[in-house]
C-alpha cells in the first residue's frame, strides 16, 4: 500500500509490551495488541515536553517511561547520597542489578515490538509504504533509534558504580549528553552509532512476528489517516 500524499513528518516512536506508539510533528498514534485484537488511538500533540535550558522539545526517548524513570531515579539517588554522605563503597554488581534487570526485561518483552516499530517507520520513510510486505523488507535495527542514548548512559552507570565519584555525576552527565547531542549531534558519530547498533542487535530489538508487525502497521496507517483528515 503506497502512500501518494505528501509525506507525514515522523519524529519518533516508542514501544512497550503489546503497544507501539509513533509520533509525527502533529499527532501521536498508539496501537495496542490485546486479546488477539488491535486497538488504535490517535490524538493531537498539544502538550510538548520542553527542555528548560534550550527551550526545545526533549527527545522522545526521554519521554519513554523506563528511561524517564531511570533518569529521575538517578537524580533521587544523588540527593539521597548527598544527604547521607556515604563513604562506604557499595558492591558495583549490586548497584548494577536494577539496570541489568531493565535490559533483560526489554530483551524478553519489548525487543520484538521495538523492532516492528523501527521497520514500519523505515518502510514509510524510505519507500512511502505501509504494507506488511514492504515493512518486512526492512531491518529492526535503526541508526536513529533513541536507544543510542543508552550507550553513554550505561557508561555513566558503570563509572558511578565502579569508581568513587559523586552521585550527582550521573544525572548531570545525562543532561550534558542530551544537550551536546542537540547542538553537536555527538551520538551520530561512528563510535556511538556502532555501540547503538550492537545494543539493538543483542538487547533492545529483535525480528518481530506477525502480531508485532500488524500492530506497528496499524499505528502507522492511523497516523497517516489523521494527517489526511486534518487538511
Amino acid at each position: 500500500m503506497q502512500n501518494t500524499d505528501a509525506k507525514v513528518v515522523i519524529v519518533g516512536g516508542k514501544s512497550s509490551p503489546g503497544k507501539i506508539t509513533i509520533y509525527s510533528d502533529k499527532f501521536t498514534s498508539q496501537a495496542t495488541y490485546r486479546a488477539n485484537k488491535i486497538q488504535v488511538k490517535v490524538k493531537r500533540r498539544n502538550q510538548i515536553v520542553v527542555s528548560p535550558t534550550s527551550k526545545k522539545e526533549i527527545p522522545a526517548v526521554l519521554q519513554h517511561p523506563a528511561i524517564a524513570l531511570s533518569f529521575f531515579a538517578s537524580v533521587w539517588e544523588a540527593i539521597i547520597s548527598s544527604k547521607l554522605k556515604r563513604t562506604q563503597k557499595k558492591s558495583p554488581l549490586k548497584n548494577m542489578l536494577p539496570l541489568i534487570g531493565m535490559l533483560l526485561f526489554i530483551k524478553r518483552f519489548v525487543a520484538k515490538w521495538h523492532g516492528a516499530e523501527h521497520m514500519a517507520i523505515e518502510a514509510y520513510w524510505r519507500d512511502g509504504e505501509t504494507s506488511l510486505e514492504a515493512i518486512k523488507k526492512h531491518s529492526p535495527i535503526n541508526r536513529y533509534c533513541g536507544g543510542r542514548y543508552f550507550a553513554p548512559m550505561l557508561g555513566l552507570e558503570l563509572l558511578t558504580n565502579i569508581r568513587r565519584v559523586p552521585a550527582w555525576i550521573k544525572p548531570a552527565g545525562v543532561c550534558a549528553i542530551f544537550e551536546l547531542d542537540k547542538k553537536r549531534q555527538i551520538l551520530q558519530k561512528p563510535p556511538f552509532v556502532k555501540l547503538g547498533h550492537l545494543l539493538q542487535k543483542y538487547l533492545t530489538t529483535a525480528v518481530p512476528g506477525e502480531r508485532e508487525l500488524q500492530t506497528a502497521q496499524t499505528a502507522m496507517i492511523a497516523l497517516i489517516e489523521a494527517h489526511r483528515n486534518d487538511r
